[in-house]
């Protein structure tokens, strides 16, 4: 239950009936592995294709079709889908709502899975010295960034403060709700 927790943070989706995943086929091995640790829950995999229309806006003709293939990973069992569902997805209408009773089941693994899913690390965060065991010094330039858009600014705020207090580092929310985490935060993760 604590890799769907984490996994929820991110690409996944619940209802009281149904656990599902979803991504490129391009990430295969990763899916593979996620499937893995949902083995004796006996998911089902399926591909599916989508299809993005780009249209011209002067004349309205179709400029071009981007067509995306997916793997799609989905369990039923609403004896573990139905308690996800009440404890995640208790928010307006239905939607997921990051509280602190969900993020405190969270374990190493569940954060991996967040991180996965909605993390990226990029080579254009602050310049950050650090130490080799050896005492020599090193310069880091990355920083990184959770997805977390999709959350309310004071859900946003609550994973934020929740990392912090867990590994000991500080990150910031942006405008946009996007976590931003800094060099020795995506290490700790």
């Amino acid at each position: 239950t604590a890799a769907m927790l984490g996994t929820l943070l991110g690409d996944a989706s619940c209802r009281d009936h149904e656990f599902r995943f979803e991504h490129s086929t391009k990430q295969a091995a990763y899916v593979e592995w996620k499937r893995s640790l949902f083995a004796d829950l006996v998911p089902k995999t399926t591909d599916c294709t989508h299809e993005a229309v780009d249209v011209n806006s002067r004349d309205g003709r179709t400029a071009h079709v981007k067509r995306r293939t997916s793997r799609v990973v989905y369990l039923s069992g609403p004896h573990i889908t139905g308690e996800l569902y009440r404890q995640c997805y208790s928010g307006p209408g239905g939607s997921k709502k990051v509280t602190e009773s969900w993020l405190n089941k969270l374990n190493g693994l569940s954060v991996a899975l967040w991180v996965i899913d909605d993390g990226t690390i990029s080579g254009k965060g602050n310049i950050t010295v650090s130490r080799h065991a050896d005492g020599s010094l090193y310069r880091e330039k990355f920083s990184g960034s959770l997805c977390t858009q999709g959350f309310s600014r004071s859900e946003a705020e609550l994973l934020r403060s929740w990392l912090s207090e867990r590994y000991g580092v500080t990150c910031s929310v942006g405008a946009d709700n996007r976590i931003t985490i800094s060099s020795k935060m995506c290490r700790a993760l």
